[in-house]
Parts: C-alpha cells; structure tokens; sequence
C-alpha cells in the first residue's frame, strides 16, 4: 500500500497554506483561523503534511514548491520505507518485493 504526502515549504505562512488547501479542495476546518493563533497554531488544527495522491502532489510541487513523499507499506500494515516524489520521471519504481 502506499500513501503519499505534500508538505508546504517552511518559510510559507500557515494562514496562507491554509487558504491554499482549501482553493485545492483538501479536508481542513472550512473558517478562517482566529486573528490571535500564530502560525504554530494554526499548523495544529491544519497539520503539516497533506494527504493526496501522487499527481495531486505534483501539482503541489509545480505551484508552491515544498516537499512530497510517498510512504510504502506491506499488506500486513509493516512498514517498508519512504520514496521522495519527483516533478520529472516516473515516481512508481519502487519494487515491494524486494524483501522477499
């Protein structure tokens, strides 16, 4: 199974990521932060990482920058490891059976 992420980069404001995720369409609280969180706060109730899939993450990449990644686990729900997600190439050659 695999899961894949996007991360915002770090000198982006929290307020603005959190306009952001909600003009992309993710699952954040649909009102607008209070005026007196700051940044960590808001990144508690939005979160760092965003779950989508690898072309909804590239996407991401293309406008914003930032940092995407691809978790590998096996079926049993062990974990296999981590694979950066790339803008050029084919981001699918990670081989699952290479434990066996």
């Amino acid at each position: 199974m695999r899961i894949t992420y996007y991360t915002f980069p770090r000198e982006m404001p929290a307020r603005e990521q959190h306009k952001i995720l909600l003009q992309e369409g993710f699952s954040v609280p649909n009102t607008e932060p209070p005026e007196y969180f700051n940044d960590e706060a808001i990144l508690d109730c939005i979160g760092a990482d965003h779950r989508c899939s690898i072309s909804e993450a590239k996407a991401m990449l293309k406008k914003y920058g930032g940092y995407a990644y691809t978790e590998h686990f096996e079926r049993d729900g062990g974990y296999i490891g981590i694979t950066e997600i790339k803008m050029k190439g084919n981001n699918s050659k990670f081989r699952y059976n290479r434990h066996l």
